[in-house]
Order: structure tokens, then sequence, then C-alpha cells
């Protein structure tokens, strides 16, 4: 039975393991992590290159519109304010 003083650990799937377990474990993690890589289907090259062209143009549109949003503010400020 719990008392009102005791604290109820919560339940998670994840093991409370110390450092030293963590470490033991790192060679098993690394080999399942390496499996798991060649399971990947990477992008082509040309599919990444078009993808950051599109990332680097959005970024230059937006940040021309703040920019711009940035000025017309500013002006409005200072003929408020003098």
């Amino acid at each position: 039975m719990k008392t009102a003083n005791s604290k109820a650990k919560p339940k998670t799937d994840i093991p409370d393991l110390n450092i030293f377990e963590k470490i033991k474990n790192f060679p098993e993690f690394y080999k399942e992590a390496k499996e798991e890589l060649k399971k990947v289907v990477w992008p082509e090259k040309k599919v990444v290159i078009n993808a950051t062209w599109v990332v680097i143009l959005i970024v230059v549109i937006v940040s021309s519109i703040l920019g711009i949003i940035d000025l017309i503010y500013t002006n409005i400020i200072k003929a408020i304010f003098g």
C-alpha cells in the first residue's frame, strides 16, 4: 500500500541504466545503428541540390519580406515619435 509521501516512479520504455552499463552497451548500439543505416534509401545528388536551392530561395524571399516590413514599421514609428 502506498502512502501519501511515497512518490511513484513514472513508467517508461527506456531502461534506467547507469553510465557504465551504457558504455558497455555502446558496441551493440553502434552495430545496430550501422545496420539500420544500410537500409536507408538516400536521395540522389540532383535531388539534394535542387532542395537546397529551394531552401535558399525561400530564405531570401522571406528575409526580404521581413526586411521590407521592418523598414515600413521603422518609418511609421519615426513619423509618429519624431
